[in-house]
């Protein structure tokens, strides 16, 4: 129908406008009788995929690996794009001529920042505003809420599950997820993890968002520093 037509082609357009190495390129937006995206094939495996098989990881190839995934987010913040469903399944682990080229993928539920205020997008029937165990609290309590702090915390969950193989938050229901992450009952990270690092994906999750890092640059220096 009309409205999940619109939301659809919405995506495309989000992702049309986004030309990054690590974000998957959309080169055309079908809006005839039927709707449809021309995207950029992406081979590899998931992040999810591979943390599964792998578990977690040392300090060099969680930089190797997340480093690009911070510059892609940074550069959609600056064309005015939260993202709002960043995780492991959605970053594919790609190769090309540079080396491995972890790729962002679906803006299904992006939000654009623009002179219109907040627009929401949602491509798919009954989909929620982003995914539990990775959205920040206050895009638990309301999606319109979320900001790029939102997506900073996102990216503070991924790094702490490279970091020890395993989800900060696991509960049996998606409720107890959430409530977890409301009230920051995250599970300790492992005892051997860099401190440099450890206190970056901290901050990165903190519950108040004021406390989080206030951009992915600011992150970005932060893991820099980690690595040394």
């Amino acid at each position: 129908d009309a409205r999940h037509r619109d939301r659809f082609l919405s995506e495309g357009r989000i992702m049309a406008g986004l030309q990054h190495r690590n974000i998957a390129t959309v080169t055309d937006v079908i809006s005839d009788r039927l709707a449809g995206l021309v995207m950029e094939y992406v081979e590899g495996p998931t992040l999810e995929q591979w943390i599964a098989r792998r578990g977690a990881v040392d300090i060099e190839t969680c930089m190797d690996l997340m480093m690009p995934v911070v510059g892609a987010v940074a550069y959609a913040h600056e064309k005015g794009v939260v993202h709002r469903d960043l995780k492991p399944a959605n970053i594919v682990i790609s190769k090309d001529g540079q080396g491995i080229r972890p790729v962002v993928l679906d803006f299904g539920v992006a939000m654009v920042v623009g002179e219109e205020g907040l627009r929401r997008f949602k491509t798919r029937t009954g989909t929620g505003i982003g995914t539990p165990g990775y959205m920040s609290p206050e895009q638990i309590r309301d999606a319109a809420r979320a900001d790029q702090r939102s997506d900073i915390y996102a990216l503070g969950v991924i790094l702490f599950e490279l970091s020890s193989g395993t989800q900060p938050f696991l509960a049996e229901t998606d409720w107890e997820v959430q409530s977890a992450v409301v009230e920051g009952r995250a599970a300790s990270l492992p005892p051997d993890t860099d401190p440099g690092l450890a206190a970056a994906i901290q901050r990165a999750m903190a519950l108040n968002p004021d406390h989080r890092f206030s951009t992915c640059k600011e992150l970005r220096a932060a893991l820099i520093a980690a690595d040394g």
